[in-house]
């Protein structure tokens, strides 16, 4: 495998896929690290379960390869202490194990791991398993991407591209309560173009939509980023 091949597109940028290797080990540990990081993929290693979660939570890592039988905290704790995680992004566990009843790999699914390696492991085999790691978080970030951009074009007007009528009316009693909660004011502005009908029956609807569009901009430019925001209520008016 090349370097190229251990990457994904973040943000529209090729990012090395971070590997985390937890196995207490030593011998094994560094076999898997050099194994992984002539393979492209960015290595970071723990000896045990706790400094694995540890190096977890302080990092974003795309993989985990945790043993099972390790001191401190095992690999299914670890893999239930990962999962019990609000991640913004998905993060794909392998365990590795001399375990190998279909017992044992149920319990190791249901604490949480997505894959399982019988010891003693096979490089190829390895190999083979983060590649289909990698396909199934690359679908899992393009369905989270698409999810991200038809959340935002619900409340967002296709036309001026301030908010909607839609996010008003789900906005504004939020933020009533929050006012009313923490205390404080709160100010409603009702904006419309006076005359607009003449302009769409002398100059066209497209010119009617450019001044919409600029209109809706000046007042999104205008306004605090970040503590207040503008919304197309309909038609020429906006809030």
């Amino acid at each position: 495998m090349t370097e190229s091949l251990a990457t994904q597109m973040v943000d529209g940028q090729p990012e090395a896929f971070r590997v985390l290797v937890v196995e207490d080990d030593p011998v094994t540990r560094r076999l898997l690290e050099k194994l992984l990081q002539r393979s492209g993929y960015q290595v970071e290693t723990a000896g045990n379960g706790r400094d694995g979660l540890a190096l977890f939570e302080a990092g974003s890592f795309s993989i985990a390869i945790s043993d099972w039988m390790m001191p401190e905290m095992d690999g299914l704790q670890f893999c239930r202490a990962v999962r019990s995680h609000d991640q913004q992004r998905y993060s794909y566990i392998i365990l590795l194990t001399a375990k190998d009843s279909k017992d044992d790999l149920i319990s190791g699914l249901e604490a949480g791991a997505d894959d399982y390696l019988v010891k003693p492991i096979h490089p190829a085999e390895l190999i083979a398993r983060l590649n289909t790691a990698r396909r199934i978080l690359g679908l899992e970030r393009s369905l989270r991407r698409r999810n991200e951009e038809i959340a935002r074009l619900s409340i967002t007007d296709s036309l001026t591209q301030v908010f909607n009528r839609g996010y008003f009316n789900q906005q504004l009693p939020a933020e009533i309560s929050r006012v009313r909660r923490h205390g404080g004011s709160l100010a409603i502005a009702i904006c419309d173009i006076d005359h607009f009908k003449r302009v769409n029956d002398r100059y066209g609807h497209q010119a009617g939509d450019a001044v919409l569009s600029d209109f809706a901009h000046c007042l999104r430019d205008n306004v605090r980023q970040g503590v207040d925001w503008v919304a197309r209520y309909g038609g020429e008016e906006f809030a």
